[in-house]
């Protein structure tokens, strides 16, 4: 990559490195997203159930 030119690979690797850090970040907040929605309907279940019994 260096013999190309300094500027090409550095670019190259900024660009891998944003595509990296895009792709981690869209993985984590999936991850999050499907715990929060996993987490709000146990709540949900658990709160229905209560007024089900009471």
């Amino acid at each position: 990559m260096y013999v190309t030119g300094r500027w090409v690979s550095t670019n190259v690797v900024g660009t891998m490195f944003v595509a990296w850090l895009v792709g981690v970040v869209i993985f984590v907040a999936v991850i999050v997203w499907q715990r929060r929605k996993s987490w709000w309907s146990e709540r949900l279940t658990d709160i229905a159930s209560a007024a089900g019994q009471s």
